[in-house]
C-alpha cells in the first residue's frame, strides 16, 4: 500500500487563472475523458439536460472506437458478457431489438446453457451501439454530445474564486490535452485508467518501449490480422491463459498465413463464462467489501475475486477446433484427415530461459513444467489415471502425453511472441491524475470520497444500490468511473454491471454537487477530502450515528436558527425543535396536525394548514432541513405542530419561508425546490 497526506495540498505551485482571463474561456459544465463503453454507460445516467450540456474527449474521436480497434486487433469475435449488458441506461433490449429486426440472431452463441441470454458477436454489438447513438431516441441526446479526437493528458485543479463565472465560483478543473488545447469545465468524470502489461520476467528485456514494433508484443500492439505479412510462414509463441490470450491465438490461426501457434500457460486453463463469479454481481456478495471500512481489506478482496486466466464457453470451443485435430467422416467410421492443427496448446509449463538469435531473427525457448505441475504429474502416474476424451468439448485443452513431453526441459525456436498475461492497474503513475490534490492507493487503486447517497425517484432520476459512494476524488471536482473506482464499487467495477453501478452513483452525487455549488450559503461540496471520510467511517455504529448528526447540525447553522434543538440522533423520528423551552407549562396540550394541503407550483412546493384558534406571528417556530420541516404554533389552549420527517425530495433551507395570517388562522409554508419537475408525493 502506497500512502500519501490527505491534506489536499498540492506539491506545486497553487494554480491560478485570473477572472478576466477566466471569463474569455469556454466553460463545460461536464468534461468526459473517454468515450469507451465505461465512459457511454456512465454519460447515459446523467438526466438529459446535463448529458446536453457535457462535452467528451477521447483519442479515437468517437463512442466505442477504442474498444471496437482492440476487439478487432485481437481478433475477439464474441463479447464476453450477455446481450441485455448494454452501455445505454434507458435501454437493456438495444441491442437484442436490433438483432431480431435485423434478422442477425445466428450471430447469437450461447456460451453456457440456452437458459441464459446469448452473447453478441463484437460486430453485432458495435453496430446495434452504433444504430443506437445515431437514432432519434430519448431526443437524439447522444449524437448531440460533440466529442473532441484529443487525449488528456493533466488535470489541475482551479480553486474557487467569487470573481469566477456562477458555474465555477466553487472551483472547477483544467484539462490539458496532447495536442495542445485546454478545456475548463465544473465537473470531470474520468472513464479511463492507466494499466500496465504483465511481462514475465524472462522476457522483459525483450519487450519494445516505443510502441512493440518488435517481435515480442503486448496486447496494445498485437494485430492478429498481420497487415505487414510478418507471420507469414512464421512460428507464433502466444503467452497467457485468459480470454485475451485464447483469442489471439485463434485469431492469428484464422486471420493471418502464420506456420503455426503455440499457446503457453503456466497454469491449467480454467473454463468460467465471468471474470468474477456471479455472486459478486448482487449486494449480497458483496455485503463484507462493503461493509469494511479496511481499504487494504478491499484491495485483497478485489484480488482474491478476479478470475484471472478463465475462458468462457464460445472461446474455449474455438481455441479446441484449432488446436484438436480435424476428422474425417466415412460411412463406416470416423478417422484423421491426416492434416496437424495450428494451434497447440501447453499448459502448466513456463519459459525458463531465452535468447535471441541476430543472424536467424528468432527466439530460442528453453520450456519446461512448472514444479507444480511436476508433482502432478507424478500423483497421476502414481495413480496410473489418464484423462483423454477428444469428444467432450469441456475436457482439458491438453493430454497428459503432452504434459509429459515438458517434463525435463525442451527448447524450441519462434520466430515472434505475444504476451497476453494480463494488466495492472496503476493509478498512481498515471500523468493524468498526477496534479490532483493527494489520496491513498491500495494495490494501485485510488481512494476516493463516498458520500451518502439519497434515494430520489424524480424524472430521469435513478434508485441507488447502496447507501454511501459517488466516486469522487477528494477536495476536487473530478469523479471516477471503471477500473478506478474499485475500492467503492467491488471486483466487477472494470465490467459492464460495474460501469452502470458506478453511472448510478456518479450522476446522483454530480448532479446534487453541481446544486450544492450554486447556494452560495451551502457549503463547497468539492472542498471535502479524505480526513472527514475517514472520521465518519473508522468508528462504531454509535459513534457514526452521532457523526451524522453533527454534521446536521453543522448544516443547520447556515440557517441562522435560534430555536432550541432535540439531539441530532431524534430528528427523524420524534421531532427537530425542543418545543418544551416554548410552552407555558410543562403539561401544556400538544396537538398533530393531521389535515392539511399543498400545491406544487414551479420551483416551490406550498402547504397550508388552517389553524383551530387564532395565533400570533411570533408564536410560530420552524425548522427546515435539507429533506425535512417542522413547525409548531403555540396558542392560548393548545400548541400545534405539522412534522414531515422525510420529504419527496431535498429542499432549499435558506430559501424556504413561513407565511402566518393571523386574521384567518391560516400558516402557509412555502419550499424551495431545486428544480421544476412536479413532486409524484409530499412525503415517503
Amino acid at each position: 500500500m502506497t500512502s500519501s497526506s490527505n491534506d489536499g495540498v498540492l506539491d506545486e505551485k497553487e494554480f491560478f487563472i485570473s477572472p478576466s482571463e477566466m471569463a474569455k474561456k469556454d466553460i463545460y459544465p461536464l468534461l468526459f475523458i473517454g468515450a469507451g463503453r465505461c465512459g457511454l454507460t456512465t454519460l447515459t445516467h446523467f438526466p438529459e439536460n446535463r448529458q446536453r450540456a457535457s462535452l467528451v474527449v477521447d483519442r479515437f474521436g468517437g463512442w466505442l472506437e477504442s474498444w471496437a480497434d482492440r476487439a478487432m486487433r485481437l481478433g475477439m469475435t464474441h463479447v464476453r458478457y450477455p446481450i441485455t449488458q448494454t452501455p445505454f441506461a434507458s435501454s437493456s433490449m438495444a441491442i437484442q431489438s436490433f438483432s431480431s429486426r435485423m434478422g442477425r440472431n445466428e450471430e447469437l452463441a450461447y456460451s453456457g446453457s440456452d437458459k441464459f441470454a446469448p452473447l453478441p458477436s463484437t460486430r453485432l454489438y458495435a453496430e446495434a451501439c452504433a444504430r443506437k447513438i445515431q437514432s432519434d431516441e430519448d431526443g437524439g441526446i447522444l449524437k448531440s454530445v460533440p466529442i473532441v479526437k484529443d487525449e488528456v493528458v493533466n488535470l489541475r485543479k482551479i480553486e474557487a474564486n467569487e470573481e469566477y463565472p456562477g458555474l465555477l465560483k466553487r472551483g472547477g478543473m483544467l484539462a490539458k490535452t496532447k495536442g495542445g488545447k485546454e478545456f475548463v469545465a465544473a465537473q470531470v468524470v474520468v472513464c479511463c485508467a492507466r494499466k500496465e502489461a504483465v511481462v514475465p520476467e524472462k522476457l522483459k528485456a525483450f519487450v519494445v518501449k516505443d510502441g512493440g514494433n518488435g517481435r515480442v508484443k503486448t496486447s496494445e500492439s498485437i494485430n492478429v490480422f498481420d497487415p505487414e505479412g510478418t507471420l507469414n510462414g512464421k512460428r507464433l509463441l502466444v503467452v497467457g491463459g485468459g480470454m485475451t490470450a485464447a483469442s489471439v491465438a485463434s485469431g492469428a490461426v484464422e486471420n493471418s498465413k502464420v506456420k503455426s501457434v503455440t499457446l503457453l500457460h503456466r497454469k491449467s486453463f480454467k473454463r468460467r463464462e465471468f471474470d468474477v463469479e456471479p455472486e459478486y454481481f448482487g449486494a449480497k456478495g458483496l455485503r463484507p467489501f462493503h461493509n469494511s471500512e479496511d481499504f487494504e481489506y478491499r484491495a485483497k478482496f478485489i484480488d482474491e475475486a478476479k478470475e484471472r486466466g478463465t475462458i468462457n464457453g464460445v472461446t474455449w470451443k474455438r481455441v479446441r477446433s484449432h488446436s484438436v485435430a480435424s476428422k474425417k467422416k466415412t460411412n463406416s467410421s470416423t478417422e484423421q484427415d491426416g492434416s496437424s492443427p495450428k494451434l497447440r496448446v501447453v499448459e502448466k509449463a513456463e519459459i525458463v530461459s531465452i535468447g535471441f538469435d541476430e543472424t536467424t531473427k528468432q527466439f530460442s525457448t528453453t520450456i519446461e513444467l512448472t514444479d507444480v505441475a511436476k508433482r502432478e504429474l507424478a500423483a497421476k502416474r502414481a495413480r496410473s489415471i489418464i484423462e483423454v476424451d477428444a469428444d467432450d468439448d469441456f475436457q482439458a485443452l491438453t493430454m497428459t502425453v503432452e504434459e509429459a513431453s515438458y517434463e525435463t526441459p525442451k527448447v524450441e525456436v519462434f520466430d515472434e511472441i505475444w504476451i497476453c498475461c494480463g494488466t495492472a492497474v496503476s493509478a498512481e503513475t498515471d500523468p493524468l491524475l498526477s496534479s490532483l490534490p493527494k489520496t491513498n492507493y491500495f494495490n494501485g487503486y485510488p481512494q476516493l470520497v463516498e458520500t451518502t447517497l439519497s434515494w430520489e425517484h424524480g424524472p430521469n432520476e435513478v434508485s441507488l444500490a447502496k447507501e454511501n459512494g459517488g466516486c469522487r476524488w477528494p477536495r476536487c471536482s473530478v469523479f471516477v468511473s471503471g477500473r478506478y473506482a474499485a475500492l467503492h464499487v467491488g471486483p466487477v467495477a472494470s465490467l459492464p454491471l460495474g460501469y452502470r453501478t458506478a453511472g448510478k452513483e456518479i450522476a446522483a452525487i454530480s448532479t446534487k454537487s453541481h446544486k450544492q455549488s450554486l447556494r452560495m450559503r451551502a457549503e463547497n461540496p468539492y472542498e471535502i477530502g479524505l480526513g472527514t471520510f475517514a472520521s465518519e467511517t473508522k468508528t462504531s455504529s454509535s459513534s457514526n450515528t452521532s457523526n451524522r448528526g453533527n454534521a446536521l447540525e453543522d448544516k443547520s447553522k447556515t440557517n441562522k436558527t435560534k430555536n432550541p434543538r432535540l439531539p441530532p440522533v431524534l430528528w427523524q423520528k420524534v421531532g427537530i425543535i425542543d418545543v418544551s423551552k416554548l410552552l407555558p407549562s410543562e403539561n401544556f396540550p400538544r396537538v398533530d396536525l393531521q389535515t392539511y394541503s399543498h400545491e406544487d407550483v414551479g420551483f416551490q412546493i406550498k402547504i397550508y394548514f388552517i389553524l383551530p384558534e387564532e395565533i400570533e406571528s411570533e408564536n410560530v417556530k420552524m425548522e427546515f432541513l435539507e429533506q425535512a420541516f417542522e413547525i409548531w404554533a403555540v396558542c392560548a389552549k393548545a400548541a400545534y405542530r405539522v412534522f414531515l420527517p422525510k420529504l419527496y425530495k431535498t429542499i432549499i433551507p435558506e430559501r424556504s419561508s413561513v407565511r402566518v395570517i393571523a386574521k384567518k388562522r391560516k400558516i402557509i409554508v412555502t419550499m424551495q425546490k431545486y428544480d421544476n419537475y412536479e413532486w409524484r408525493f409530499l412525503k415517503v
